[in-house]
């Protein structure tokens, strides 16, 4: 049996508990029903369609086509299907050949910032270059991708200079961000201006020289997903790059390679018959402008509940949701109750960790994700108003998990977590 006491002090205070003590009794007596299931889901379809065909299936019975945010996310797709599976399988990757080509960082979570871009780059000086490479003072230049080139690699696990790997050997763009792959799951080419400012401080490498080109993790190309996402993955067996006569990439579509371990992409014709990945997304993304509270009530009512995350992958998936966010953070469904002293999802998990170093927080604590950085979520006042993500329909996995990882750090107005 759980009492909960109300506690007597400021006004406002009291006006906090009394609301979490409300709704924890509703909890505690059944009043909500909470289960528990995954924010996305794949489902591999062992039926044969063209990629059209396949779209329209996975929109009118799933989300959309398989969208594939990072590696860890390949692996999930991987394990929906029969290890003895053969040949290929459709997923929401497109390529829609236009004049102009976007520019992106092969680091999925990198944000694309203004690209440091050396004098008159980028230029196609010898026709369409699409990969980035770094030379004198750590400026970027283009060039085919096709070309060999030394590497840089960036491991974001690793600590001081041993994030960094410069290779002895030149190869081309694709090679190269296999090697750095091939590293470790947390090994990429290096994305991203912040590593790019790191790399001009590391020791017995001299960018001064001309002749000093590393491949770095910038490719621009015309491929698109599906449901319209900005995932800049790609994991292709063999790059499909429109600077290379000899790799004809219009007007076809992407395939998984089901036969190979580290589930390798290849460039289909987009009329084949073959099995697909459809994607279901429980959640929704509401662009109002609403407090925690309004926020909280309306998913109640409209959907069923502000988000709960109960995982990495969970959470790595509503960050990419969030950068289409047309407020600076977005609301999600933990909060703090003043009453118990802990942090709780409105999916009826309670974190068992004390998620911020410097002390208790204030009573009406609630907690935003950010749509800048890595996993970033902070701690806001509950009347602030942001957009906020909804769960839809949860299926009932009849496991129990709590939020683990979380670590606080303390900035001018906010406390902010993020896993490690």
């Amino acid at each position: 049996m759980l009492f909960i006491q109300a506690s007597k002090g400021r006004e406002e205070k009291e006006k906090g508990q009394t609301k979490m003590q409300n709704l924890l009794l509703q909890i505690l007596m059944g009043h909500f029903f909470f289960v528990m299931g995954q924010v996305h889901q794949y489902e591999f379809i062992d039926t044969t369609k063209s990629w059209e065909e396949a779209q329209k299936y996975c929109r009118s019975n799933y989300t959309d086509l398989a969208t594939v945010p990072n590696v860890k996310f390949m692996k999930k797709l991987q394990n929906t299907i029969n290890g003895t599976a053969g040949g290929e399988a459709w997923i929401g990757l497109y390529n829609k050949p236009q004049p102009t080509q976007t520019w992106r960082w092969s680091q999925p979570e990198m944000e694309m910032d203004a690209v440091p871009w050396a004098t008159d780059e980028p230029n196609n000086k010898e026709g369409p270059e699409n990969c980035g490479f770094i030379s004198d003072k750590v400026l970027v230049g283009d060039i085919k991708c096709s070309s060999k080139r030394k590497f840089v690699c960036y491991d974001e696990k690793q600590q001081g200079h041993d994030k960094f790997y410069f290779s002895d050997i030149e190869v081309k763009w694709e090679d190269a961000q296999n090697e750095c792959r091939n590293r470790s799951i947390n090994s990429e080419l290096v994305s991203g201006n912040t590593q790019l400012d790191e790399i001009k401080i590391y020791p017995g490498i001299n960018f001064t020289e001309s002749e000093s080109k590393y491949w770095i993790g910038l490719f621009q190309d015309t491929w698109r997903w599906s449901d319209n996402s900005n995932s800049s993955y790609r994991n292709w067996k063999t790059f499909c790059e429109n600077d290379n006569p000899e790799k004809k990439c219009d007007e076809t579509c992407a395939a998984v390679i089901l036969e190979e371990k580290t589930g390798k992409w290849t460039q289909t014709d987009c009329s084949k018959a073959q099995p697909f990945f459809c994607y279901k997304d429980n959640t929704i993304l509401q662009k109002d402008e609403k407090s925690w509270d309004e926020a909280f009530r309306y998913c109640r009512k409209k959907h069923s509940d502000l988000v709960s995350i109960v995982s990495l992958e969970d959470q790595s998936w509503i960050q990419e949701k969030v950068k289409n966010a047309s407020t600076e953070y977005v609301w999600l469904g933990l909060q703090y109750s003043c009453s118990l002293d802990l942090w709780f999802w409105l999916n009826d998990m309670i974190s068992e960790e004390d998620l911020f170093e410097e002390g208790r927080p204030e009573c009406d604590t609630v907690v935003a994700m950010s749509k800048e950085g890595k996993y970033k979520m902070v701690r806001k006042s509950e009347n602030k108003k942001y957009n906020f993500i909804c769960s839809l329909n949860y299926s009932d996995t009849g496991q129990g998990l709590s939020f683990y990882g979380l670590q606080c750090a303390k900035d001018d107005e906010d406390a902010a977590l993020k896993y490690p």
